[in-house]
């Protein structure tokens, strides 16, 4: 009993390393597309400052959002460790009221979430602390902040939709094909 316990919580684990692999390998691709547009757009905007300085003489400046360099590592990490937690957390409590894998997947998903959100309060809140400025909210953060966060939320609830389907079509098929196995037609 101890011995399928213990299978059954390595398999939980895993299956929730893998979504916060999978999840973090999609969200760094996404972050590429964004700041490789986002940089498009930055030379656009200095082509238009270029122009204006030599019709007008007037100086506009701009700001160019820089991500900073490997800042992915880190992050993906975390969030491994996130999905890891989730999962163990929502599988643990949840897995008797929800018979829908798929569900117990956007539940995990939704939960870490909530992670990188009270991760992210608690890092602004001691910031604040110990600079003695007030907190500062997502909402009056510059808009590439806010693009960023909007962008991880919808990502991680889609990456967790594709991600609780293959799991939900793959427990079935393991599931039929183990009924088919056991018919007494396929019996030696």
């Amino acid at each position: 009993m101890k011995m399928n316990k213990f299978s059954n919580t390595s398999r939980l684990l895993l299956l929730s390393a893998t979504n916060g692999l999978f999840s973090s390998s999609v969200l760094i691709v996404l972050d590429r597309v964004h700041s490789f547009y986002t940089e498009q757009r930055f030379q656009d905007e200095m082509r238009d400052v270029e122009r204006i300085y030599r019709e007008t003489g007037t100086h506009i400046q701009l700001i160019n959002w820089q991500p900073v360099p490997f800042w992915w590592v880190k992050a993906s990490g975390i969030n491994l460790l996130m999905f890891v937690i989730a999962g163990f957390i929502v599988h643990r409590f949840l897995a008797k009221h929800l018979k829908s894998v798929f569900l117990l997947w956007q539940v995990v998903g939704v939960t870490v979430i909530f992670e990188w959100a009270l991760t992210f309060i608690t890092v602004e809140g001691i910031h604040s602390l110990v600079t003695q400025r007030p907190f500062q909210w997502i909402s009056q953060s510059p808009a590439p902040v806010r693009e960023v966060v909007f962008g991880f939320i919808v990502s991680t609830i889609a990456i967790n939709i594709v991600y609780g389907v293959v799991i939900q079509v793959s427990a079935k098929y393991y599931s039929t094909e183990k009924e088919s196995e056991c018919t007494p037609d396929n019996a030696v």
